[in-house]
């Protein structure tokens, strides 16, 4: 589950469960979107102001907050364990095999050093 501080509630609460994106809504709790990635594993979220990033360890997913929109689904080269997302302007990057990939808002990849 992600969470970022108190201080700005969110009407979508963003989880990631067993390969699952998932928007409930904060109210009643009810399911208002879910995303399944076809890998039942760990998900490692960032949630922004509209964004979510989301990935498996094989596949960054971008999503539209709140509305729960697919905006893109990229495979990561050369991984398959749990990474770590951090977010910084207008891209986000991730730790690869021991490097750092680079992707755009949409979730796509821009550059990894092997490629």
């Amino acid at each position: 589950m992600y969470r970022s501080d108190a201080s700005s509630p969110r009407s979508v609460i963003v989880l990631g469960v067993r390969g699952h994106v998932i928007g409930k809504d904060r109210a009643t709790g009810a399911t208002l979107w879910n995303h399944d990635t076809d890998i039942p594993t760990t998900v490692t979220l960032v949630v922004l102001d509209d964004r979510v990033f989301a990935s498996t360890g094989r596949e960054i997913w971008a999503i539209e907050y709140p509305s729960g929109r697919l905006i893109g689904r990229t495979e990561i080269p050369g991984t398959g364990g749990r990474c770590t997302l951090l977010v910084d302007g207008q891209q986000l990057f991730t730790g690869v095999a021991g490097e750092i990939a680079c992707f755009d808002w949409n979730g796509q990849l821009l550059w990894i050093p092997w490629k």
